[in-house]
């Protein structure tokens, strides 16, 4: 067994690598050899029989020749190249090591030796000893041990080989590839000796286009012509980087072979070919055309727009901008360009800005458009079918404006002036707003455009998009008369300056100046819709009352309530809201008509107060005991709570009644107070005619008076004097139904209105001013005045008279009342300690039920008289009603209890009635009081008897100016007969204002008497001037008059000074220790005395006062006993 070492096996392991590698290298070069010899012997040999076209003799020893010498060199060559490569499976280690060694000079023959020893102890291992051997093979294997034996073969030999072999296949290949079809049909002839080949002459070929450059995309026709015309087909090869195809051709009948390859786009080759004949193979080269690869464009819109530039997104050429932007453009081709240009629709150019492969232009948008953008490289190939960009001139809208408020036709109002509020929208901004107005006279005509009057509106952001102007328009200016037409719109204009600022206008609206007695009319109507509403609302307050009255009863029979009767609960809550909402709104139809009335200054401020009063009855139903109790009710019906639903029954009911009750008063005031209004209006036209007339009065003395303007002015009197005189006409029937109109001021205003000479005055006036003769046109137009003052003054002092006959009555019903309900006080109140003390099994309930049947039954009729007073009656309280229905309710309860012979529940019902009738009482002094004005009774205020003085002061003392001298003795002129005549007149019209205001005054006992001889002396004037006797005692009696009414005025003045400083004197009182302060602080007994003293100044008879006093005694002790 052979025993190796590890060094020997190393080392042999090394040996053999360079063995290997020597021997490869050293067959491999024989290989070359033989190629390099072989391969230019078979070029020769196919080139001669491609050339010459050999016989087959002659081909035969070419043939034979060849393989001879190619047997000869694979002898050589290939023979060495095997015995090498077999050399490799039986190596001389020993021959080897010798080659090796002499590569180093410190081993020589060392490396043999040891291997030799190591072969001579496998032979025979007893002579030698494998230490020494292992010892020796160490000594040569630690100095080569980083040494590889495969890097000393010697490798140039192989390197000049390859070398070599590679010049001579270049020699040979190169023509082979060149001319393929040559070589190949010589090389197949050559192989086949002993086959026939018929002998064509060469072909040539005629290729078009040959080697060419393409656009990238487009189609190449190739075209070949041969010179064979024989040849009816032949193939086309095309390659390229993915492969190449053979197509087959037919003859055209241009005896040409064409072909036409699409969409080229990668360089590809070509070349024709039939049989062993083929065409030089040509190129093609696609280029691009230039292309934009990217395109920015930006916008900058005119400056009015407020807007920034703005750029789009990358390669979005679309432009949609406003006329006047200018779009700048940017871009990069693909490649380097000469020239470019924008084409636009119209054929237009524009030249692009060129900078390598950038671009840039710029241009103004003006209208809706397109554009392309043509590129030319620097070979003058131009860009192909370039995409086409739209241009879109975004519109700038017209403004819009708006009149918002009033937004519609109105009439103008007493201070002559429109609030505005204009709302004005344009996309891009506003820089103009105009407000025009046309004035129509008696607004008849159509409206003339080219009268417009325009007037700037200041005061607002220029450029803004949304503008909200509001301004009070002063019409004060203008001149406008009654019936004038003002006819206005607003004009607004936006900030285009490119195209010019586009305006638009708002709706024409148009504000009247109406007439007083238009104004009137449009009153009336409206309070007739307003009582037609409160009617309709009366009807449906009865009907649910009713309807409520019947659910209470059938509750009462009834254990437990049905679906149906819930069901009908409901909806007679939902009523009751129904009304409440109704009720709602004719109280805001008040408010209008209230606002409407104090801004144009229509009625007195006492008119209006007692609209106002009409109102807060209303809102004083509208209480939160009314929603809480409806809030109960609703509360009740979610929870089925039968006991809290007859509650919130009784309680509704109570509301539906007090509903009835104001309706009831609301209808009936109305009406009533329809025919003060009617008042009211013929005063104000009266005084409204004076102060035209006096305007007339003041024109027509100017010295270059407008006659014109005057002329129509006093049209307008005479047509609203018209007017007047129909209201009169109104009044006077109306006096002949309504008691409580003075018929006879009435009579007289009308009778001033009708009288001859104030007719003939306003003609002949008419006439004057129509004719320019204005000369005397202003002691007719004075005397017209006087006339209206007259009529004024009469209508005035009607009026007067009608609020006084009106509170007089008022006050004496209230007055009356409130004895009786002081006398049901008084009574109940006894009954309330008799019922007190009475034991559940007494035989007293009978009687005592009786007694409570009796003054319930006293306080149903006062209630009654109470609610006709109230329903004649403004100033007062409504709460009177409401306490006495309150107390009607407790009596009734009271009774319940009676019969139940609960007399503590009962007692306590008849406090709560007394306690409500009181309250009732306490109401009434307080409406009377307010009625007085803080002064004495008789329905008349001490200021209202100081104005009212005054003003006959002022009337007496004109007549006592115009009165003629004393001593004429009858012996007058006709003119003075006719002064004195109208004195008469005037002064029996004073004495009759002095008779009904000594009536209202009858309260004023310090006065009283003197009115009745002021009045007395009145009527002996009135005599004398009409027996034409002015005597003396007639002046001094004149003078009396007028002195007696001064003195009057006086002594109410200083009553009235007193009485606010009126103090009480000093009293002895006994002083005992205070006790713990009452509960509610002594409020309580400090009311009942001022109760008291107010009850003291009513006028009462002493009787009726001490009745008064002892009642209030008696509840002060009452209180006190209960605390």
């Amino acid at each position: 067994m052979k025993q190796n070492t590890p060094t020997y096996d190393k080392l042999v392991a090394n040996l053999k690598s360079y063995h290997r590698k020597d021997k490869s290298l050293q067959a491999l070069r024989q290989v070359l050899y033989f190629l390099m010899a072989a391969a230019p012997a078979v070029f020769l040999f196919v080139l001669l029989e491609s050339a010459f076209q050999l016989s087959v003799a002659g081909r035969t020893v070419s043939l034979s020749v060849l393989l001879l010498m190619i047997a000869v060199l694979g002898f050589l060559f290939l023979g060495r190249a095997i015995r090498y490569f077999l050399s490799l499976f039986h190596p001389d280690m020993v021959a080897i090591a010798l080659r090796v060694g002499r590569y180093y000079k410190n081993i020589d023959d060392r490396l043999v030796n040891a291997l030799q020893l190591y072969e001579n102890f496998e032979r025979d291992r007893d002579k030698y000893s494998i230490s020494l051997i292992e010892a020796a093979l160490s000594q040569v294997g630690d100095i080569l041990a980083r040494e590889r034996f495969s890097a000393k073969v010697e490798t140039q030999k192989v390197k000049n080989a390859v070398r070599y072999a590679a010049g001579v296949a270049l020699f040979t290949l190169v023509p082979v590839f060149s001319f393929g079809s040559f070589f190949s049909a010589g090389f197949f002839r050559l192989v086949h000796p002993r086959q026939n080949f018929v002998i064509r002459p060469a072909i040539t070929f005629v290729v078009k286009p040959g080697d060419t450059q393409v656009i990238k995309g487009d189609d190449v026709l190739v075209s070949a012509w041969v010179s064979d015309t024989t040849v009816m087909s032949l193939s086309l090869k095309l390659q390229n980087r993915f492969g190449e195809n053979k197509i087959d051709l037919n003859r055209a009948k241009s005896d040409s072979f064409t072909y036409t390859i699409s969409n080229v786009r990668d360089s590809l080759r070509y070349s024709f070919f039939f049989q062993d004949f083929a065409s030089p193979v040509h190129s093609i080269f696609p280029i691009e055309r230039p292309v934009l690869r990217s395109l920015n464009v930006k916008i900058e819109p005119p400056a009015y727009a407020n807007i920034d530039p703005y750029i789009l997104e990358e390669n979005i050429g679309d432009i949609s901008a406003l006329k006047g932007s200018k779009i700048s453009l940017s871009g990069l081709a693909n490649k380097n360009l000469s020239s470019g240009y924008l084409l636009f629709s119209d054929e237009q150019k524009s030249d692009l800005a060129m900078q390598g492969r950038r671009i840039a232009a710029a241009f103004n948008v003006s209208r809706d458009d397109f554009y392309t953008i043509h590129l030319m490289d620097q070979d003058g190939y131009s860009s192909l079918s370039p995409i086409k960009y739209q241009i879109n001139v975004i519109p700038d809208n017209f403004p819009i404006v708006r009149i918002i408020r009033p937004g519609k036709d109105i009439d103008l109002e007493e201070d002559m002036t429109i609030p505005l509020a204009i709302e004005a929208e344009d996309d891009f901004g506003i820089s103009q707003l105009r407000l025009a107005y046309q004035l129509i006279p008696g607004g008849e005509g159509d409206i003339d455009s080219s009268r417009f009057v325009y007037s700037d509106i200041q005061d607002f952001n220029y450029g803004e998009d949304l503008l909200r102007v509001m301004l009070n328009w002063d019409l004060s200016q203008l001149d406008m008369f009654p019936t004038d037409v003002l006819v206005y719109f607003v004009q607004v204009y936006d900030a285009d300056m490119i195209s010019g600022p586009k305006s638009a206008r708002s709706t024409v609206y148009r504000a009247r100046f109406p007439s007083l007695y238009e104004m009137y009319e449009e009153m009336a109507n409206d309070q007739d819709e307003v009582t037609t509403s409160f009617e309709e609302t009366l009807e449906k307050t009865r009907a649910l009352q009713n309807k409520l009255d019947d659910l209470t009863l059938e509750m009462k029979r009834t254990i437990e309530m049905d679906w149906q009767q819930k069901q009908e609960i409901d909806e007679a809550v939902q009523q009751q809201r129904d009304i409440e909402q109704q009720i709602e709104q004719m109280t805001q139809q008040l408010d209008e008509m209230i606002e409407k009335m104090e801004k144009n200054d229509l009625f007195t401020a006492e008119t209006i107060e007692k609209f106002q009063e009409i109102q807060q009855l209303y809102q004083d139903l509208m209480t939160p005991e009314l929603e809480d109790t409806m809030r109960k009710m609703s509360e009740a019906m979610q929870n089925l709570n039968e006991e809290m639903i007859r509650q919130a029954m009784e309680k509704l009911k109570l509301n539906a009644d007090d509903y009835n009750k104001a309706l009831d008063r609301t209808i009936s005031l109305l009406k009533k107070l329809k025919a003060e209004q009617k008042l009211d209006q013929a005063l104000k036209m009266a005084q409204d005619l004076a102060d035209r007339q006096s305007d007339i009065t003041e024109g027509s003395q100017k010295q270059q008076a407008e006659h014109e303007r005057l002329q129509k002015e006093q049209e307008r009197i005479n047509q609203d004097a018209d007017a007047l005189s129909q209201v009169l006409d109104e009044l006077q029937r109306e006096s002949k139904e309504i008691p409580m109109l003075p018929s006879e001021q009435i009579n007289d205003a009308a009778a001033e209105m009708q009288s001859q000479n104030f007719q003939e005055n306003l003609d002949a006036l008419q006439n004057m001013l129509a004719q320019n003769q204005m000369a005397a046109a202003p002691k007719t137009s004075s005397n017209i005045q006087k006339s209206f003052e007259k009529m004024a003054s009469n209508l005035e002092m009607a009026k007067q008279m009608m609020s006084g006959e009106m509170q007089r009555q008022a006050m004496q019903a209230m007055r009356k009342l409130s004895r009786e309900l002081l006398q049901l006080s008084k009574q109940q109140e006894e009954l309330m300690q008799q019922t007190r003390d009475v034991a559940r099994n007494s035989s007293e309930y009978p009687e005592l039920a009786n007694r409570q049947q009796e003054i319930a039954s006293g306080l149903d009729r006062v209630t009654d008289e109470m609610s006709a007073v109230m329903n004649e009656s403004f100033g007062i309280d409504p709460q009177v009603s409401q306490s006495l229905g309150k107390a009607m309710a407790h009596m009734d309860t009271a009774l319940r209890e009676m019969e139940n012979r609960n007399a503590s529940n009962a007692s306590e019902n008849q406090g709560s009635s007394m306690a409500n009738i009181n309250s009732a009482i306490r109401r009434m002094q307080q409406s009377m009081q307010n009625m007085q004005q803080q002064g004495g009774s008789g329905g008349m205020s001490y200021q209202q008897f100081l104005q009212q003085m005054q003003q006959l002061a002022g009337a007496q003392g004109q007549i006592n100016q115009q009165t003629p001298q004393a001593g004429s003795n009858g012996q007058l002129s006709l003119g003075q007969q006719a002064a004195l005549a109208r004195l008469a007149a005037e002064q029996r019209q004073v004495r009759k204002s002095m008779e009904e205001l000594a009536r209202e005054a009858e309260g004023m006992s310090e006065v009283l008497g003197s009115l009745d001889k002021i009045a007395e002396d009145m009527k002996k004037v009135e005599q004398d001037f009409a027996n034409n006797n002015i005597s003396r005692d007639t002046i001094n009696r004149q003078n009396r008059i007028l002195s007696r009414m001064l003195d009057a005025q006086k002594s109410v003045h200083r009553r009235e000074f007193s009485r606010e400083r009126k103090a009480e004197t000093g009293k002895n009182y006994v002083t005992t220790s205070p006790d713990a302060l009452p509960a509610d602080l002594g409020e309580r007994k400090n009311q009942l005395e001022q109760d008291l003293l107010r009850a003291k100044k009513e006028g009462y008879s002493r009787d009726y006062l001490k009745v008064i006093e002892e009642y209030f005694k008696a509840l002060t002790e009452h209180d006190i006993s209960t605390e």
